[in-house]
């Protein structure tokens, strides 16, 4: 599917506002204590203001003829204050992505247009602001690079005001993440992938457990398990819960793929590497193959020498945790 974006024009007002519609009643079901039901006509007029302001723009993302997203943005140009510097930055006023279009590329693509549009008119940031339900919105933002550095709180005094309190806690959480452990065989993986669970309350995605007890070579089955363990990772994070992928990652192409996947899916990744040197995986090989339950296979020196030539190590910008081991 093909995306551009372009400045909206006076024919995509009723589109747009179609896609304005859809971004209001999520909020209404996310906070009907909150926002209005329907689009009245001054949301609709809203929309005018900016098609005619120098200090904002709007964006529209055209897929298959017709659009599919859009953006409306501020420039902000605010003078000095008593509590403030001079601050100049890019504001998302309001995104959105026709419900159809959804997880295909679309608010990425918006996105990537707009660091370029910021860039060009001088601005060194982009700012915006999003409600905690929407951990969807949310999981999309920290993911492209947006971090949190200010925070909107609340305590009802209303009857049954612990209920919604709980509710405000839980959904201020930080979207789920799906964190991806890269290393050799014998390097510790696993045994970190246990450890981090715990700490994160995390599912463990294992493909060699899963290739193992098919009736089929593993390499003839292992593309097939890999993409459906994706996809299902991507589902449990969107459901709020952590996942971890102890695959190995050795290729540097099927990192990239993979983070590459995940970020238009719209969930936060994060990359683990055991640094692990040849003498400690042979010694960890050694007692792997003393202790092999039935199934696990054996890791003799010309096996692990095989993995070794074919492991490409990492660069530093692609991993988040670098773990060193010398034991």
């Amino acid at each position: 599917m093909e995306i551009r974006i372009r400045p909206a024009t006076e024919a995509d007002y009723e589109p747009i506002n179609r896609l304005r519609r859809q971004v209001n009643d999520l909020h209404v079901q996310g906070r009907p204590d909150i926002f209005k039901p329907g689009f009245c006509e001054e949301l609709r007029e809203h929309l005018r203001m900016y098609y005619l302001s120098e200090n904002n723009a709007v964006l529209v993302a055209e897929a298959d003829g017709q659009a599919a997203g859009f953006v409306m943005v501020d420039y902000i140009d605010r003078p000095e204050s008593p509590y403030n510097l001079a601050r100049r930055f890019y504001h998302v006023a309001e995104i959105g992505v026709d419900a159809a279009f959804r997880r295909r590329g679309v608010a990425t693509a918006l996105l990537d247009y707009m660091k370029e549009d910021a860039r060009r008119r001088g601005f060194d940031r982009i700012e915006l602001d999003a409600w905690a339900f929407n951990r969807n919105a949310l999981a999309f933002y920290q993911a492209a690079g947006f971090r949190c550095y200010r925070r909107f709180m609340e305590m009802s005094l209303r009857d049954g005001a612990e209920q919604r309190e709980a509710d405000a806690a839980a959904a201020c959480v930080d979207p789920a993440a799906v964190h991806l452990i890269c290393g050799m065989i014998c390097s510790g993986k696993s045994t970190y992938a246990r450890q981090l669970a715990q700490k994160k309350n995390a599912v463990i995605l294992s493909s060699d457990d899963l290739t193992a007890a098919l009736p089929c070579d593993h390499d003839a089955s292992y593309p097939v398990v890999h993409d459906f363990m994706l996809r299902k990772a991507a589902e449990i994070a969107r459901c709020g819960t952590d996942v971890i992928l102890d695959w190995g990652f050795w290729q540097r192409e099927h990192r990239r793929a993979t983070a590459a996947f995940f970020r238009k899916a719209g969930i936060r990744c994060r990359w683990y590497y055991m640094d692990t040197p040849p003498e400690t995986l042979r010694r960890h090989a050694e007692k792997r193959n003393a202790s092999r339950g039935e199934g696990e296979f054996f890791v003799d020196e010309g096996l692990l020498s095989k993995c070794l030539s074919l492991f490409e190590t990492p660069e530093k910008d692609e991993i988040d945790v670098w773990i060193a081991s010398e034991e």
